[in-house]
């Protein structure tokens, strides 16, 4: 057996709770391919078409577990960030709850001053570690954060494209920004 075909016989959990009713994505996608077929075709699917409809979904399954293959041997390569991405969204979801009014920070100056706060205390912690007989995973914990409070930057950025156009008329007006 190889290394990729764990996932054949690899137990799970039960399911949790989840985000997102996959049935209703599912019928999104499906009327979406509707539409697209109709673009294409100029009309859905029909029966006695001329196509041979088990070829075609034969076809269509050998590419889909090709895909599938390919999925499961990407996972598996990424599984050893698995964690560090499962935990960057739980500090997400936890500054998210704890302070809804900063979901979006819109400029970028306050953005950015949060990261390197972050980041300073990130710094303090690896400090400690070496002269102050400090955590290991104090220091794991502040890179987390640091992390979450960088991907809140990233998010904001379509925000800051109309807010910059806003500081910029505001300026030029001879205003200032506070």
């Amino acid at each position: 057996m190889t290394k990729n075909t764990d996932a054949a016989i690899r137990d799970q959990n039960d399911p949790g709770n989840g985000q997102q009713d996959v049935a209703t994505a599912l019928i999104d996608d499906i009327n979406a391919r509707i539409d697209l077929g109709v673009k294409i075709y100029g009309k859905r699917l029909e029966t006695f078409n001329g196509r041979d409809a088990l070829v075609d979904a034969y076809q269509e399954a050998i590419d889909h577990t090709l895909y599938l293959k390919q999925k499961l041997i990407e996972d598996d390569a990424m599984q050893k960030y698995h964690w560090v991405f499962l935990s960057i969204m739980a500090h997400l979801n936890e500054a998210a709850e704890k302070h809804p009014e900063n979901k979006e920070i819109y400029d970028p100056i306050h953005a950015a001053s949060f990261v390197a706060e972050e980041a300073g205390e990130l710094v303090q912690a690896a400090n400690d570690i070496i002269y102050d007989n400090g955590n290991v995973s104090d220091a794991i914990e502040e890179a987390f954060q640091t992390c979450a409070v960088a991907v809140r930057f990233i998010l904001g950025r379509e925000k800051w494209e109309r807010t910059s156009e806003e500081a910029k008329n505001k300026l030029s007006k001879g205003g200032d920004l506070c």
